[in-house]
Protein backbone atom coordinates (compact mmCIF):
# COMPACT_ATOMS: atom_id res chain seq x y z
CA UNK A 1 0.00 0.00 0.00
CA UNK A 2 1.08 3.34 -0.70
CA UNK A 3 1.92 6.14 1.87
CA UNK A 4 0.70 9.58 0.72
CA UNK A 5 2.49 11.23 3.82
CA UNK A 6 5.69 10.68 2.38
CA UNK A 7 7.77 11.10 -0.46
CA UNK A 8 7.34 8.82 -3.44
CA UNK A 9 10.28 6.39 -3.68
CA UNK A 10 10.47 6.34 -7.97
CA UNK A 11 9.03 9.79 -8.83
CA UNK A 12 10.78 11.38 -5.85
CA UNK A 13 7.74 13.98 -4.93
CA UNK A 14 5.28 14.54 -2.09
CA UNK A 15 1.52 15.64 -2.60
CA UNK A 16 3.24 19.08 -1.71
CA UNK A 17 4.83 18.54 -5.34
CA UNK A 18 2.09 17.34 -7.47
CA UNK A 19 -0.89 18.83 -9.24
CA UNK A 20 -4.06 17.14 -9.54
CA UNK A 21 -3.57 17.08 -13.36
CA UNK A 22 -0.83 15.24 -15.07
CA UNK A 23 0.56 14.88 -18.68
CA UNK A 24 2.76 12.06 -19.03
CA UNK A 25 5.42 12.39 -21.95
CA UNK A 26 7.66 8.75 -22.53
CA UNK A 27 10.43 10.60 -23.34
CA UNK A 28 12.24 12.68 -20.22
CA UNK A 29 13.89 14.73 -22.66
CA UNK A 30 10.23 16.18 -23.94
CA UNK A 31 9.25 17.55 -20.71
CA UNK A 32 10.80 20.77 -21.02
CA UNK A 33 9.12 21.32 -24.27
CA UNK A 34 5.53 20.24 -22.36
CA UNK A 35 6.51 22.59 -19.75
CA UNK A 36 7.08 25.90 -21.65
CA UNK A 37 3.14 25.92 -22.64
CA UNK A 38 2.40 25.76 -18.53
CA UNK A 39 2.74 29.25 -16.41
CA UNK A 40 5.30 29.89 -13.40
CA UNK A 41 7.33 26.30 -13.96
CA UNK A 42 9.48 25.15 -11.46
CA UNK A 43 11.65 21.55 -12.59
CA UNK A 44 11.23 19.40 -9.53
CA UNK A 45 13.93 16.98 -11.21
CA UNK A 46 14.64 13.84 -12.01
CA UNK A 47 14.88 10.31 -10.85
CA UNK A 48 15.56 7.30 -13.10
CA UNK A 49 13.41 7.82 -16.02
CA UNK A 50 11.41 9.94 -14.08
CA UNK A 51 11.38 13.67 -15.26
CA UNK A 52 9.27 16.10 -13.10
CA UNK A 53 7.84 19.44 -13.89
CA UNK A 54 5.25 22.13 -12.58
CA UNK A 55 3.56 24.55 -13.45
CA UNK A 56 -0.45 26.00 -14.17
CA UNK A 57 -3.12 26.04 -16.32
CA UNK A 58 -6.53 28.13 -15.65
CA UNK A 59 -5.25 28.40 -12.45
CA UNK A 60 -4.48 25.01 -11.24
CA UNK A 61 -1.82 23.27 -10.73
CA UNK A 62 -0.35 20.66 -13.57
CA UNK A 63 2.60 18.46 -13.33
CA UNK A 64 4.44 17.44 -16.54
CA UNK A 65 6.12 13.75 -15.21
CA UNK A 66 7.90 11.41 -17.77
CA UNK A 67 7.12 7.42 -17.11
CA UNK A 68 9.81 6.20 -19.58
CA UNK A 69 9.08 3.02 -22.16
CA UNK A 70 6.81 0.79 -21.40
CA UNK A 71 3.77 -0.25 -18.98
CA UNK A 72 5.99 -1.24 -15.91
CA UNK A 73 7.41 2.23 -15.56
CA UNK A 74 4.33 4.15 -16.65
CA UNK A 75 2.15 2.27 -13.69
CA UNK A 76 4.90 3.37 -11.23
CA UNK A 77 4.48 6.62 -12.09
CA UNK A 78 0.38 6.40 -12.47
CA UNK A 79 0.54 4.76 -9.17
CA UNK A 80 2.85 7.59 -7.17
CA UNK A 81 1.08 10.40 -9.00
CA UNK A 82 -2.23 9.30 -8.00
CA UNK A 83 -1.01 8.80 -3.89
CA UNK A 84 0.36 12.34 -4.30
CA UNK A 85 -3.67 13.04 -5.38
CA UNK A 86 -3.63 13.62 -9.15
CA UNK A 87 -6.98 12.75 -10.49
CA UNK A 88 -6.34 13.35 -14.11
CA UNK A 89 -3.71 12.21 -16.40
CA UNK A 90 -3.43 12.57 -20.18
CA UNK A 91 0.02 10.63 -21.99
CA UNK A 92 1.28 12.36 -24.68
CA UNK A 93 3.90 10.24 -26.79
CA UNK A 94 4.67 8.88 -30.76
CA UNK A 95 2.98 6.07 -32.62
CA UNK A 96 3.38 3.95 -35.52
CA UNK A 97 0.50 3.76 -37.97
CA UNK A 98 -1.39 0.75 -38.51
CA UNK A 99 -4.40 2.05 -40.41
CA UNK A 100 -3.44 3.15 -43.97
CA UNK A 101 -5.84 6.40 -43.05
CA UNK A 102 -3.00 7.32 -39.96
CA UNK A 103 -0.19 9.46 -41.71
CA UNK A 104 3.01 10.32 -40.58
CA UNK A 105 2.64 13.55 -38.71
CA UNK A 106 -1.46 13.19 -38.09
CA UNK A 107 -2.72 12.69 -34.49
CA UNK A 108 -3.58 9.52 -33.03
CA UNK A 109 -6.25 9.78 -29.86
CA UNK A 110 -6.92 6.55 -28.11
CA UNK A 111 -10.67 5.58 -27.18
CA UNK A 112 -9.20 2.31 -25.91
CA UNK A 113 -5.95 -0.03 -26.45
CA UNK A 114 -5.23 -3.52 -26.93
CA UNK A 115 -4.13 -5.27 -24.11
CA UNK A 116 -0.92 -6.82 -25.81
CA UNK A 117 1.11 -6.14 -22.43
CA UNK A 118 1.90 -7.68 -19.46
CA UNK A 119 1.51 -4.94 -16.86
CA UNK A 120 -2.24 -4.34 -16.92
CA UNK A 121 -2.25 -8.31 -16.51
CA UNK A 122 -1.54 -7.90 -13.16
CA UNK A 123 -4.14 -4.97 -12.58
CA UNK A 124 -7.52 -6.71 -14.73
CA UNK A 125 -8.22 -9.69 -15.98
CA UNK A 126 -7.78 -9.99 -19.81
CA UNK A 127 -11.78 -9.91 -20.63
CA UNK A 128 -11.46 -6.20 -19.31
CA UNK A 129 -11.29 -3.68 -21.80
CA UNK A 130 -8.48 -0.67 -21.22
CA UNK A 131 -10.29 2.43 -22.45
CA UNK A 132 -10.04 6.04 -22.17
CA UNK A 133 -12.30 8.07 -19.54
CA UNK A 134 -15.06 9.13 -21.99
CA UNK A 135 -14.67 13.40 -20.63
CA UNK A 136 -11.09 13.17 -21.11
CA UNK A 137 -11.51 11.05 -24.71
CA UNK A 138 -14.16 14.02 -26.07
CA UNK A 139 -11.59 16.75 -24.42
CA UNK A 140 -8.89 15.47 -26.39
CA UNK A 141 -10.76 15.14 -29.51
CA UNK A 142 -12.79 19.00 -29.52
CA UNK A 143 -9.32 20.13 -29.11
CA UNK A 144 -7.66 18.64 -32.60
CA UNK A 145 -10.43 19.71 -34.04
CA UNK A 146 -10.31 23.40 -32.72
CA UNK A 147 -6.28 23.73 -33.52
CA UNK A 148 -7.32 21.85 -36.91
CA UNK A 149 -4.83 19.54 -36.55
CA UNK A 150 -5.59 16.02 -39.36
CA UNK A 151 -6.28 13.85 -36.45
CA UNK A 152 -8.24 10.16 -35.59
CA UNK A 153 -9.84 8.47 -32.65
CA UNK A 154 -9.42 5.14 -32.41
CA UNK A 155 -8.27 1.84 -30.74
CA UNK A 156 -4.77 1.72 -30.83
CA UNK A 157 -2.08 -1.55 -30.18
CA UNK A 158 -0.28 -1.62 -26.87
CA UNK A 159 2.56 -3.89 -27.05
CA UNK A 160 5.57 -4.56 -24.60
CA UNK A 161 8.53 -5.51 -27.18
CA UNK A 162 9.25 -2.69 -29.65
CA UNK A 163 10.88 -5.39 -31.77
CA UNK A 164 8.59 -8.07 -31.67
CA UNK A 165 6.89 -5.90 -34.06
CA UNK A 166 9.55 -4.37 -36.09
CA UNK A 167 11.20 -7.71 -36.96
CA UNK A 168 8.60 -10.27 -36.09
CA UNK A 169 10.48 -12.86 -38.50
CA UNK A 170 13.31 -13.53 -36.44
CA UNK A 171 11.40 -14.10 -33.28
CA UNK A 172 10.80 -17.75 -32.09
CA UNK A 173 7.12 -16.97 -31.92
CA UNK A 174 7.06 -15.48 -35.63
CA UNK A 175 4.10 -16.82 -36.46
CA UNK A 176 1.92 -16.00 -33.37
CA UNK A 177 3.06 -12.06 -33.95
CA UNK A 178 2.21 -12.42 -37.61
CA UNK A 179 -1.08 -13.09 -36.91
CA UNK A 180 -1.81 -10.52 -34.29
CA UNK A 181 -0.99 -7.90 -36.64
CA UNK A 182 -3.18 -8.73 -39.45
CA UNK A 183 -5.88 -9.03 -36.71
CA UNK A 184 -5.49 -5.55 -35.52
CA UNK A 185 -5.07 -4.31 -39.32
CA UNK A 186 -8.45 -5.98 -39.75
CA UNK A 187 -10.27 -4.86 -36.64
CA UNK A 188 -9.16 -1.79 -37.65
CA UNK A 189 -6.93 -0.61 -35.25
CA UNK A 190 -5.11 3.05 -35.78
CA UNK A 191 -1.75 2.43 -34.65
CA UNK A 192 0.59 0.94 -32.10
CA UNK A 193 2.43 2.25 -29.19
CA UNK A 194 3.79 0.69 -25.49
CA UNK A 195 1.58 2.61 -22.63
CA UNK A 196 -2.12 3.15 -22.94
CA UNK A 197 -3.16 0.05 -22.22
CA UNK A 198 -1.39 0.34 -18.60
CA UNK A 199 -2.72 3.75 -18.59
CA UNK A 200 -6.04 3.15 -19.14
CA UNK A 201 -6.38 -0.23 -16.95
CA UNK A 202 -4.23 1.24 -13.74
CA UNK A 203 -6.21 4.26 -13.86
CA UNK A 204 -9.74 2.32 -14.23
CA UNK A 205 -7.75 0.58 -11.19
CA UNK A 206 -7.46 3.98 -9.38
CA UNK A 207 -10.67 5.67 -10.23
CA UNK A 208 -8.75 7.96 -12.32
CA UNK A 209 -9.49 10.15 -15.46
CA UNK A 210 -6.82 8.85 -17.80
CA UNK A 211 -7.03 9.30 -21.88
CA UNK A 212 -3.50 9.23 -23.96
CA UNK A 213 -2.80 11.14 -27.34
CA UNK A 214 0.38 10.53 -30.11
CA UNK A 215 1.74 11.93 -33.07
CA UNK A 216 2.01 9.11 -35.61
CA UNK A 217 5.85 8.74 -36.59
CA UNK A 218 6.00 6.42 -39.30
CA UNK A 219 3.19 3.82 -40.88
CA UNK A 220 4.92 0.43 -42.04
CA UNK A 221 1.75 -0.28 -43.69
CA UNK A 222 1.68 2.35 -46.27
CA UNK A 223 5.28 2.26 -46.65
CA UNK A 224 4.56 -1.35 -47.75
CA UNK A 225 1.94 -0.56 -49.92
CA UNK A 226 3.54 2.41 -51.43
CA UNK A 227 2.16 4.94 -49.81
CA UNK A 228 4.55 6.84 -48.29
CA UNK A 229 8.64 6.68 -48.38
CA UNK A 230 11.58 6.76 -46.78
CA UNK A 231 11.08 10.40 -46.37
CA UNK A 232 7.83 10.23 -44.80
CA UNK A 233 9.17 10.17 -40.98
CA UNK A 234 8.38 12.48 -38.94
CA UNK A 235 9.34 13.44 -34.67
CA UNK A 236 7.61 16.22 -34.18
CA UNK A 237 5.37 16.19 -31.11
CA UNK A 238 4.67 19.71 -30.80
CA UNK A 239 0.86 19.33 -32.42
CA UNK A 240 0.09 16.29 -30.10
CA UNK A 241 1.37 18.37 -27.11
CA UNK A 242 -1.22 21.51 -28.21
CA UNK A 243 -3.75 19.16 -28.18
CA UNK A 244 -3.19 17.71 -24.18
CA UNK A 245 -2.50 21.41 -22.99
CA UNK A 246 -5.90 22.30 -24.60
CA UNK A 247 -7.99 19.09 -23.27
CA UNK A 248 -6.59 19.50 -19.61
CA UNK A 249 -8.00 22.76 -19.91
CA UNK A 250 -11.03 22.15 -20.93
CA UNK A 251 -10.97 19.64 -18.32
CA UNK A 252 -10.31 22.34 -15.56
CA UNK A 253 -12.93 24.54 -16.90
CA UNK A 254 -15.27 21.37 -16.25
CA UNK A 255 -14.64 20.33 -13.17
CA UNK A 256 -12.57 18.49 -10.73
CA UNK A 257 -12.70 14.89 -11.78
CA UNK A 258 -11.83 13.45 -7.95
CA UNK A 259 -12.61 10.14 -6.48
CA UNK A 260 -16.29 9.56 -4.88
CA UNK A 261 -17.02 10.34 -1.62
CA UNK A 262 -15.38 7.38 0.78
CA UNK A 263 -17.51 5.07 1.97
CA UNK A 264 -17.15 2.96 4.80
CA UNK A 265 -19.42 -0.19 6.08
CA UNK A 266 -19.69 1.29 9.74
CA UNK A 267 -18.77 4.38 11.54
CA UNK A 268 -15.15 5.68 11.12
CA UNK A 269 -12.63 8.53 11.80
CA UNK A 270 -10.31 9.43 8.72
CA UNK A 271 -6.84 11.15 8.97
CA UNK A 272 -5.64 12.75 6.01
CA UNK A 273 -3.78 15.72 4.92
CA UNK A 274 -5.87 18.68 2.45
CA UNK A 275 -4.37 17.24 -0.56
CA UNK A 276 -5.54 13.78 -0.15
CA UNK A 277 -9.01 15.18 0.53
CA UNK A 278 -9.19 16.66 -2.76
CA UNK A 279 -12.19 15.46 -4.41
CA UNK A 280 -13.72 13.41 -1.47
CA UNK A 281 -16.48 14.91 0.64
CA UNK A 282 -17.49 13.78 4.51
CA UNK A 283 -20.41 14.42 6.66
CA UNK A 284 -18.03 15.85 9.54
CA UNK A 285 -14.35 17.65 9.21
CA UNK A 286 -12.52 19.00 11.51
CA UNK A 287 -9.53 21.47 10.30
CA UNK A 288 -6.47 21.30 13.15
CA UNK A 289 -3.98 23.65 13.84
CA UNK A 290 -5.52 26.83 12.25
CA UNK A 291 -3.43 29.29 13.87
CA UNK A 292 -0.53 28.69 11.29
CA UNK A 293 0.42 31.48 8.52
CA UNK A 294 1.38 30.27 4.90
CA UNK A 295 4.65 29.25 4.26
CA UNK A 296 6.03 32.17 2.25
CA UNK A 297 10.24 31.15 3.29
CA UNK A 298 10.69 30.87 -0.87
CA UNK A 299 10.09 34.77 -1.14
CA UNK A 300 13.42 35.50 1.30
CA UNK A 301 16.01 33.88 -0.46
CA UNK A 302 18.72 36.40 -1.81
CA UNK A 303 18.50 34.40 -4.98
CA UNK A 304 14.85 34.42 -6.49
CA UNK A 305 13.12 33.42 -10.13
CA UNK A 306 10.30 34.45 -11.54
CA UNK A 307 8.77 33.74 -15.20
CA UNK A 308 7.16 37.82 -15.42
CA UNK A 309 10.85 38.93 -13.68
CA UNK A 310 13.55 36.43 -14.40
CA UNK A 311 16.51 35.75 -12.05
CA UNK A 312 17.24 38.27 -9.47
CA UNK A 313 19.51 38.82 -6.19
CA UNK A 314 19.93 40.67 -3.94
CA UNK A 315 23.22 42.89 -3.74
CA UNK A 316 26.20 42.19 -1.27
CA UNK A 317 27.07 45.17 0.69
CA UNK A 318 29.34 47.95 -0.18
CA UNK A 319 33.03 48.13 1.15
CA UNK A 320 32.02 51.69 2.24
CA UNK A 321 28.94 50.82 3.80
CA UNK A 322 30.11 50.86 7.39
CA UNK A 323 29.01 47.70 8.50
CA UNK A 324 31.28 46.04 10.87
CA UNK A 325 33.06 42.35 10.46
CA UNK A 326 30.38 40.63 12.58
CA UNK A 327 27.50 41.69 9.68
CA UNK A 328 29.89 41.39 6.86
CA UNK A 329 30.09 37.20 8.45
CA UNK A 330 26.68 37.31 8.41
CA UNK A 331 26.43 37.90 4.62
CA UNK A 332 23.87 40.70 5.20
CA UNK A 333 22.72 41.48 2.03
CA UNK A 334 21.00 44.85 -0.05
CA UNK A 335 17.22 44.71 -1.77
CA UNK A 336 16.84 46.27 -5.07
CA UNK A 337 13.89 47.26 -7.20
CA UNK A 338 13.87 44.06 -9.56
CA UNK A 339 14.40 41.12 -6.23
CA UNK A 340 12.00 43.09 -4.12
CA UNK A 341 9.07 42.71 -7.02
CA UNK A 342 9.86 39.12 -7.77
CA UNK A 343 9.38 38.27 -4.33
CA UNK A 344 6.13 40.33 -4.47
CA UNK A 345 5.15 37.97 -7.32
CA UNK A 346 6.54 34.25 -6.17
CA UNK A 347 4.55 35.76 -2.75
CA UNK A 348 1.49 36.57 -4.70
CA UNK A 349 1.33 32.99 -6.28
CA UNK A 350 2.37 31.37 -3.04
CA UNK A 351 -0.86 33.09 -1.31
CA UNK A 352 -3.33 32.03 -4.47
CA UNK A 353 -1.98 28.45 -3.73
CA UNK A 354 -2.20 28.40 -0.36
CA UNK A 355 -5.88 30.07 -0.47
CA UNK A 356 -6.97 27.40 -2.93
CA UNK A 357 -5.77 24.94 -0.59
CA UNK A 358 -7.31 26.24 2.14
CA UNK A 359 -10.50 26.75 0.13
CA UNK A 360 -10.20 22.77 -0.55
CA UNK A 361 -10.18 22.03 3.37
CA UNK A 362 -12.75 24.37 4.37
CA UNK A 363 -15.54 22.78 1.44
CA UNK A 364 -14.90 18.77 2.22
CA UNK A 365 -17.83 18.85 4.78
CA UNK A 366 -21.22 18.07 3.46
CA UNK A 367 -22.84 19.15 7.42
CA UNK A 368 -20.71 20.00 9.97
CA UNK A 369 -16.85 22.07 9.78
CA UNK A 370 -14.60 22.13 13.30
CA UNK A 371 -11.74 24.78 12.95
CA UNK A 372 -8.72 24.34 15.92
CA UNK A 373 -6.60 26.43 16.09
CA UNK A 374 -4.33 27.22 19.60
CA UNK A 375 -4.65 31.34 20.64
CA UNK A 376 -1.07 33.27 21.75
CA UNK A 377 -3.27 35.36 24.46
CA UNK A 378 0.56 36.41 25.88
Amino acid sequence: MLSTHEKQYHISATAEDIGEYCILPGDPARCEKIAAYLDDVTHLGMNREYNIYCGYLSGKKVTVCSTGIGGPSTAIAVEELAACGAHTMIRVGTCGGISLDVRSGDIVIASGAVRQDGTSREYAPPEFPAVSDTDTLIALVESAKELDVRSHAGVVQSKDSFYGQHSPHRMPIASELSDKWEAWKRLGVLASEMEASTLFTVGASLKLRCGAVFCCVWNQERFSAGLDGDDAETHDTDAAIRVAVEAIKKLIEKGDGGSEPIKTATDAVTVMTIHQSKGLEFPVCFLFKTEGQFNLSDTKSPILFSKKFGLSMKLPPRKDSGEDILDRIKVRFRDNVLHHAASINIREKQIEEEARIFYVALTRARERLYLSATLNTT
